[in-house]
């Protein structure tokens, strides 16, 4: 990456935020249902700083602030959800729900899918662009299907004790959510490939 501030950091810095107002929603369902048992979900999981990129990054270091940015964004997440289930596992389907919603939030208006997965791209985070995690490998006026090409999640899921299956489900949740208004729907056709269809 630059040595320089350009439009990719402060396109992956969108990212990272949109990661971050995800736990704090997840957070916020955790407190509003009694799951929060010590009251303290909020101090060890939501990063609250908003400040603009250039208020906040290392400019002499800038790809390796925007990967320990990414890396604690992504481990908060992949805790608090084995956190909230580890207590009980029937909890999945309200995460989804407000996975769902949160998606909803982020509403891509109408689109096909090829605009669709730019949506997609543009926000959720896939560790670093040279991670090169998602390849599109088919496209019709009607569909797109993509190959998650590596699981860059998985090194933070382990370290959770977190089944792929549920960071997948909210994944699903969340890209249909912002599908809202569309006759569109996303989904995992099998291991590592999606598709985005009518």
């Amino acid at each position: 990456m630059s040595a320089f501030l350009g439009p990719i950091h402060f396109w992956l810095y969108k990212k990272i935020l949109f990661q971050e107002n995800l736990i704090k929603k997840l957070v916020e369902t955790a407190k509003n249902n009694g799951w929060d048992v010590n009251g303290d979900m909020y101090i060890r999981y939501v990063n609250e700083d908003r400040r603009a990129l250039e208020e906040l990054i290392d400019q002499d270091n800038i790809h390796g602030w925007l990967q320990n940015r990414i890396n604690d964004a992504e481990e908060r997440y992949a805790f608090l959800l084995a956190e909230i289930l580890r207590a009980d596992e029937t909890r999945l389907s309200l995460l989804k729900e407000t996975a769902f919603e949160f998606g909803k939030e982020h509403k891509a208006g109408k689109v096909d899918a090829t605009a669709a997965y730019q949506v997609f791209d543009d926000l959720l985070l896939n560790g670093m662009p040279c991670d090169r995690v998602n390849v599109v490998t088919s496209q019709t006026a009607y569909s797109l299907e993509w190959e998650q090409t590596q699981n860059i999640h998985k090194l933070y899921l382990d370290e959770a004790c977190l089944d792929e299956k549920i960071y997948e489900d909210l994944r699903l949740s969340i890209m249909n959510g912002v599908l809202i208004d569309n006759d569109l729907e996303v989904v995992k056709k099998r291991e590592g490939i999606f598709e985005i269809r009518k």
